[in-house]
Formats: structure tokens, C-alpha cells, sequence
């Protein structure tokens, strides 16, 4: 996919773009012995892939979403770099004035365009920058599983594992990636030692918001872990004290899931002391 800047308007601190988006294809030969004919055929299969492609890419709505996030990124990250090297960059409470928007570190991060985050992260983009719903990049990073991008943060300081969200729950990279059920950026984030025992205000851990939010796979995951930090089993049972009945009922339906993939999970839930 190719991004390109059709057109800005610029007065003072306002910015007008039109980009545009285009898929291209290219057949690569791994030996020069190919059959022309062959090589005709493929580049005309691949060219109709393009057209159901380029047909269907903005038929969904959260990916017209994306692909206008993708072209602002792409705006954005010329420009930063641009005014880096002519020390001219403006103060972002002038560039982004009025509107408490997302920063273009924020974008790129929820769009998954790794390039551009890395090349804003060496031009200095500030990593702690908080967007309208009190979340970092980091954050973004560990909620939408973007797993190589929250390493590139964690690489620059391994205590954003423990950066909070500042909203009303104050979560942790992890809790947000149970929430949403990101098993890669989990294990990123315990490769980078973050604290299982975290919870946030509401007093769930990792394995409560797991459960509450229907992730059974990620506790099976931290049942192979086997963390004495982390007592699964007990975790599960105690919920069913819960005075939140949404929460009992999660646990119930979590330890169903358990037993039906493993029947010998019972003895498990038997010995926490159900």
C-alpha cells in the first residue's frame, strides 16, 4: 500500500490534506528460468486481487476509520520531521489547539504502522503524551496488540510497564491487554517483568479482567505459568464471593470453559475450596 499527499493547505496553524491510498502488486522471480507465460498469468491474477482489494477495503467502517488515521500519520510524520530539522517545531498546544485530539504517536500506534512510530520515537515524540481518554501510546500499544510497538516503548524505559491510564480505573498496560484479550502483548509485557499482582481501582487483577471480559484463553495461559505470585484457582473461586454478579457470573461460565477443555480441572477448583 502506497500513501500520498495529493494536496495542503496551510494557514498559520491550521493544516488542510488530501491524500490518497493506492495497492499495487509485483511479481519477485527467485530465479531467472521463469515462463513468460507463467509470469503473464500472475501478474494478471494478482491485478484482480487488487481490484477485490481496492473495492472492498472501505466497505467496513472501522477500516475507513484506519485508512484516514493512516493518512493523517502520514502527513503528520513529515511534517515533525521536517520541522526537526529546521528546529521549527511548534508546541502542541498551539499545533493541536483547540482539540484535545490524539497525538500522531497516538495514531500511529492504534494503526499498527510500525515505521512511523519508530521514525517519531527518533525525532523525539513524547511517549507519555496523554490523548483525550487519558491513555499513552503505550497504553494504545498494549490495548490494540500491537506487540513490536510496545517493545520499542518498553526498550526506552522498561517502567512503562507500569504506567497507569489516567481515567477513572488508573490501568496498567497489562490489565488493558487482558481486557482486550492481546495474549502476544501479555507475554511482551512479562518479558519486560511487569507486576501480575497490579490491579486497578476497582481491585481487578489480570486474571479478574480476563475473566469479566470473556478471556479464557489468557487465564488458561496464566494457568501454564503457574506464577505463586499469581494463584489462578483461588483467584477464580474468591470471585464467586464477588458482590458484582456480572463478575460471579464470568467466573462461572470461565471455570465451564476450563472443564469442558480439560476435565481434570474440577480437582483444580475443588482443591481452592469451592
Amino acid at each position: 500500500m502506497l500513501l500520498s499527499q495529493l494536496s495542503i493547505i496551510h494557514h498559520e496553524d491550521l493544516f488542510m490534506i488530501n491524500a490518497a491510498w493506492s495497492i499495487s502488486s509485483k511479481v519477485v522471480l527467485s530465479n531467472d528460468k521463469a515462463d513468460p507465460e507463467t509470469i503473464a498469468s500472475l501478474n494478471i491474477y494478482l491485478q484482480q486481487q487488487v481490484e477485490i482489494v481496492s473495492r472492498a477495503l472501505e466497505v467496513k467502517a472501522n477500516m475507513r476509520r484506519s485508512l484516514i488515521m493512516l493518512k493523517l500519520v502520514s502527513f503528520l510524520t513529515t511534517l515533525f520531521v521536517g520541522m526537526r530539522k529546521r528546529m521549527k517545531i511548534p508546541h502542541k498546544d498551539r499545533l493541536l489547539k483547540p482539540y484535545p485530539g490524539p497525538s500522531a504517536l497516538h495514531l500511529a500506534v492504534q494503526c499498527g504502522a510500525f515505521d512511523a512510530v519508530v521514525c517519531l520515537v527518533c525525532n523525539f515524540a513524547q511517549l507519555n503524551a496523554i490523548d483525550n481518554n487519558g491513555w499513552t501510546p503505550i497504553h494504545c500499544a498494549a490495548f490494540y496488540n500491537q506487540a513490536s510497538i510496545l517493545e520499542v516503548f518498553l526498550r526506552q524505559d522498561t517502567e512503562f510497564t507500569e504506567i497507569q491510564t489516567q481515567d477513572n480505573l488508573k490501568s496498567t498496560p497489562l490489565l488493558l491487554a487482558a481486557t482486550s484479550g492481546c495474549l502476544p502483548t501479555i507475554t511482551t509485557l512479562l518479558r519486560y517483568n511487569a507486576d501480575v499482582t497490579g490491579c486497578n481501582l476497582r481491585g481487578h487483577n489480570v486474571i479478574h479482567t480476563a475473566v469479566i471480559h470473556g478471556h479464557t484463553r489468557i487465564v488458561q495461559y496464566f494457568i501454564r505459568l503457574d506464577m505463586k505470585l499469581l494463584p489462578v484457582w483461588n483467584i477464580l473461586v474468591d470471585m464467586l464471593k464477588f458482590e458484582d454478579i456480572l463478575a460471579q457470573e464470568s467466573a462461572v461460565r470461565c471455570m465451564e470453559e476450563l472443564i469442558l477443555t480439560n476435565s481434570e480441572c474440577w480437582i483444580n477448583i475443588y482443591n481452592s475450596g469451592i
